[in-house]
């Protein structure tokens, strides 16, 4: 009558439906909200005070930065029944980050950061929850810039990272803000791993915008992360201690923990399981989806015809009452004004050659042309410039 309970309640069954007889042993897969554990033969989690280790959905990142994934810390501990080995897996990169020296870990502190309108009381910062510390009722270690002027905090929401101001900002003032909280995540940048005594980073970016790369893991060269959007990351992480059957204990080594795989999108997730490394336990999978693709575009043309010029009006009347006529879609050319492929010559004339009036001695431009074209070859296009 022996039950086993998942400590979220998701699952449970008996110890004969666990151990049950047979060739092979059965798969067990435990769902919750934060994570899913794909495809476990025969072995029991033991999950500890500490959030369990998933990536963190809670993120945004604009057009311009590195997307890395944030990756909840945390502690999983798994008994393997077959292999009789006791692994537990956490991050040690994530006592690595900048905390800030005097509150210490987990708590980070950022100053200047860009703070988001809400409304014209309420900007929002990107990182929560926050860490306040009050002194005479007043938060010394939270404070808004309103194009650098620094405003009064009325109130905040620890959980959303909202503040109340005192007096009114708008939505398109540089708003800043100083303030503390608590880091809960990993970010997530790559990882190393060694290699022939020497250690190989190999670098993560999901922005598949111009200008942004990630390192192939075959051969190590940076390429553009726009390749992504055809494969799928699978991230993944390796036990930092393990002790063996014979109780001999193993510790990870300057390689990190946490590492991604990438796969063509069609991949089952049963070979992406079967190729990971002995020991690996499935995060969860990443897949960079455009919104908008090419064909999602219409293109609507909302010009009309309707009235036009006369077929009989030359383009050289046109210009004399619009200059920008010859540029108009049904009356000019597409690429511009055609001039013969044969040659073309640009032939400068002083102005005082036209005739101004009725005295001048000066030629009209008709007669310049008819005299030019006895001297010019035949198919040349002359373009005359009076100066």
């Amino acid at each position: 009558g022996t039950k086993y309970v998942n400590t979220l309640g998701e699952w449970n069954l008996t110890y004969q439906e666990a151990t049950r007889s047979g060739s092979r042993a059965p798969i067990i897969e435990g769902t919750t909200d934060a994570y899913e554990v794909y495809g476990s033969r025969q072995f029991t989690i033991d999950n500890s005070l500490s959030p369990n280790i998933f990536i963190d959905e809670d993120f945004y990142y604009n057009e311009d930065q590195m997307w890395h994934l944030p990756i909840r810390n945390g502690r999983i501990d798994i008994n393997d029944m077959l292999s009789k080995e006791k692994r537990q897996y956490y991050i040690p990169e994530f006592g690595l980050q900048a905390f800030d020296p005097e509150l210490g870990l987990p708590y980070m502190t950022k100053i200047k950061e860009q703070a988001e309108f809400v409304d014209n009381r309420v900007v929002r910062v990107p990182d929560a929850p926050l860490k306040v510390i009050l002194e005479n009722g007043q938060p010394n270690n939270l404070k808004v810039y309103q194009n650098n002027v620094e405003v009064p905090v009325l109130d905040w929401d620890i959980h959303k990272g909202e503040i109340y101001l005192g007096r009114d900002v708008e939505y398109n003032d540089t708003l800043h803000a100083d303030y503390s909280f608590e880091q809960r995540s990993f970010v997530y940048k790559g990882f190393a791993d060694v290699v022939d005594e020497s250690i190989e980073f190999y670098h993560l970016d999901l922005n598949p915008l111009p200008g942004h790369t990630y390192t192939d893991l075959q051969t190590k060269a940076e390429c553009p992360s726009s390749e992504l959007l055809n494969k799928a990351i699978y991230l993944y992480i390796m036990p930092a201690y393990i002790q063996n059957q014979h109780g001999e204990t193993l510790v990870q080594d300057d390689s990190s923990v946490i590492r991604h795989a990438i796969y063509p999108k069609e991949t089952s997730e049963t070979t992406v399981r079967e190729n990971l490394p002995q020991g690996a336990f499935l995060l969860g999978k990443v897949l960079i989806t455009p919104t908008i693709v090419p064909s999602d575009a219409i293109v609507l043309d909302s010009r009309m015809r309707g009235g036009g010029v006369a077929e009989d009006v030359s383009l050289d009347a046109l210009k004399l009452l619009n200059e920008e006529a010859t540029y108009f879609w049904d009356i000019g050319s597409w690429d511009g004004t055609p001039y013969p492929s044969n040659g073309v010559v640009v032939l400068t004339l002083p102005q005082d050659v036209l005739r101004r009036s009725s005295e001048d001695r000066g030629l009209y431009e008709e007669e310049i042309r008819n005299l030019i074209k006895n001297y010019v070859a035949f198919g040349v296009h002359v373009i005359i410039r009076y100066k």
